[in-house]
């Protein structure tokens, strides 16, 4: 039994405890006690904010990212929630309320806004903590790059090393290099 003034720290869910008795037949009991952990933690997201790219020309159920958040309580390990809390007033973003996952679930008016933040929450019954998450869309680059060259010719060394240049590619474009092919 612990009796110093600080908490006890149990390293096992479970103990099993036997009383005896003091009379002359000594008979003994054996009982378990199962500890359980308090809910006295709020969870945590793994970052304080995420940030991610899309295309404009991104499709509906497309992954956007996925946030991830643990409880240091044992009670609550596996029952966290996520949700958006704001940020979402088209409801252009869902997320998994069990894995975190964000993805894209409503086109209409998805690339006339160009950076949304949104607010997600997760919460553990109890507690409840909250991080931002920033999506840049990026307008798609229509214009497929130009090879400087038809054909490349390269050579390689039977023994060459892991990790060495072969060759070289270039390529120009009609348009600037910001945007992402579709």
């Amino acid at each position: 039994m612990d009796m110093n003034d600080n908490p006890p720290k149990f390293e096992q869910p479970s103990y099993s405890c036997v009383l005896s008795e003091h009379a002359s037949r000594g008979h003994f009991l054996s009982s378990p006690i199962l500890v359980m952990d308090m809910n006295d933690n709020p969870p945590k997201f793994e970052q304080p904010s995420y940030s991610c790219v899309l295309s404009e020309h991104a499709s509906r159920g497309q992954f956007v990212t996925v946030v991830s958040a643990s409880d240091p309580d044992y009670i609550d390990h596996d029952r966290l929630v996520y949700t958006i809390a704001q940020g979402n007033e088209l409801q252009t973003y869902g997320i998994d309320p069990v894995t975190g996952i964000i993805t894209l679930v409503n086109m209409q008016n998805f690339a006339e806004k160009h950076v949304s933040i949104l607010n997600v929450s997760v919460t553990d019954g109890v507690y409840t903590s909250f991080t931002r998450v920033k999506i840049t869309i990026l307008p798609a680059n229509l214009h497929n790059p130009v090879f400087e060259h038809m054909f490349y010719d390269a050579k390689v060394d039977e023994n060459q090393l892991a990790g060495r240049l072969v060759t070289t590619v270039s390529i120009h474009h009609t348009e600037q290099l910001s945007g992402v092919y579709p």
